[in-house]
């Protein structure tokens, strides 16, 4: 009697890799590629973004219209003929909310003038802290402050009289920015004349 012993072996891939940054910022444009297994060349791709989004290219731009965790999908097609499904997690974080107040009590003509501006700026979400805020005063000046404190009242002088646009840009811990501007008006200082007249 003889056995004939048949082993049948398939072929298997491992998986490639899909690259993107797995947490993003609202608004941002998201580059996508995908990287296939060892020895394998990429002939054709299908993305599925999670949100009812798709394309064809092998590697998409997109952005998301709203903040969320979106389940990122490609059927990755090989020169070989061989084909796979890889998939990934994306987070899409809201962006930091900037914004600013120019006091009231404020000097601004010219003379001593001091333009006081309190940050009111916040964060979008618990656990996205503000990590920077840039305030550009509009005559080529700026400042630059590390973790600022919500409520936090600071002031700039200025050297000439004109119309000033005040930006302030704010940047959390993912790096996800907002900005918000005002225009601030310094006034031409006034000069207090009087004269005597003598009559004959």
């Amino acid at each position: 009697m003889i056995t004939l012993l048949c082993v049948c072996l398939h072929t298997t891939y491992a998986q490639g890799k899909i690259n993107f940054p797995r947490i993003e910022c609202y608004k941002n444009i998201t580059q996508f590629s995908y990287s296939p297994p060892t020895g394998l060349t990429l002939s054709s791709a299908s993305w599925d973004f999670g949100d009812g989004s798709s394309s064809g290219n092998n590697s998409p731009q997109y952005v998301f219209k709203k903040p969320g965790k979106y389940l990122i999908t490609i059927n990755a097609g090989f020169s070989n003929g061989s084909s796979t499904t890889d998939t990934a997690y994306i987070t899409v974080v809201p962006l930091p909310v900037a914004n600013f107040e120019i006091l009231k009590s404020s000097d601004t003509c010219l003379n001593n003038n001091s333009v006081m501006v309190v940050d009111s700026s916040r964060v979008a979400q618990n656990g996205q802290t503000i990590t920077n805020r840039l305030t550009v005063w509009g005559d080529g000046k700026f400042d630059n402050q590390s973790y600022p404190v919500r409520g936090q009242i600071y002031a700039h002088s200025y050297s000439l009289p004109d119309k000033y646009l005040i930006k302030i840009e704010v940047t959390d811990i993912h790096g996800c920015k907002s900005s918000k501007s005002r225009f601030v008006t310094i006034l031409e200082q006034t000069e207090a004349y009087f004269g005597i007249t003598n009559p004959f």
